[in-house]
């Protein structure tokens, strides 16, 4: 008798669940506090590297650089000389007129300059010393030729 051959029985896969892992840093791992000894490292070393006005300014009065121009705003009821003095270095003399302006932050005229006075673009009738600011004037100080 013919041999028969034996039907082929299949077998029924099933996949395994396979257990997946979280990429960590091995050094770290489990240890939380040196996680954020780290971070505070390299916060620390990045507002050094990217921040370095933090470091570098003292709390001390701003450096005024010389200028023939000086422009300030108005304060009420303080004069425009007064207001020049408590931002600048002023030097004036005393004249029958008043205080007269003769340097503002080592900035001097020559023979042929002064230093004119101007409130609200409008050069003045009456002296810085004798001038009340209100709060919304602009006072302008503007090195000028006499001719």
């Amino acid at each position: 008798m013919p041999r028969t051959k034996k039907p082929k029985t299949t077998k029924k896969i099933t996949a395994k669940p396979v257990k997946t892992q979280r990429a960590s840093l091995s050094f770290l791992s489990g240890n939380r506090a040196a996680f954020y000894f780290v971070c505070a490292i390299v916060l620390g070393f990045g507002i050094y590297l990217f921040i370095p006005a933090l470091s570098s300014h003292k709390a001390t009065a701003t450096q005024v650089q010389p200028s023939d121009i000086v422009a300030l705003d108005g304060q009420d009821n303080v004069t425009a000389l007064n207001l020049l003095k408590a931002s600048h270095q002023v030097q004036t003399e005393q004249t029958s007129l008043g205080e007269y302006i003769t340097g503002i932050d080592g900035v001097t005229p020559n023979s042929n300059q002064f230093w004119a006075f101007y409130v609200n673009g409008q050069m003045a009738d009456v002296g810085a010393d004798s001038y009340v600011t209100k709060s919304t004037d602009r006072i302008v100080f503007s090195l000028q030729n006499l001719n």
